[in-house]
């Protein structure tokens, strides 16, 4: 497998999950955006997630771009889990 395919793919997946994300929240009657969503540092962030995302699939050798596309979804729920469980770590 092409590593920049699988760190392509695992990238999609996550920014997938933010586009579904994003769509579920949208207020129902105008589909406009939350606050959140239009705020430059929270796409930027995201982003930095996403691109974060793709390295997953080199790490944990996906061995089909459908898994790297899997590790890329699941990536923003697992970086998330990660970051509680520094920041309670370093809480004590």
């Amino acid at each position: 497998m092409i590593i920049s395919d699988l760190y392509s793919w695992g990238v999609l997946g996550s920014i997938v999950t933010d586009a579904f994300t994003a769509l579920a929240r949208c207020e129902r009657e105008t589909l406009a955006l939350p606050a959140t969503y239009r705020r430059p540092s929270y796409l930027a962030i995201r982003l930095i997630v996403a691109l974060c995302a793709g390295v997953i699939p080199l790490v944990l050798d996906a061995q089909s771009i459908f898994a790297a596309f899997y590790l890329g979804v699941s990536a923003p729920l697992f970086l998330d889990r990660l970051a509680k469980a520094i920041e309670a770590a370093a809480k004590g």
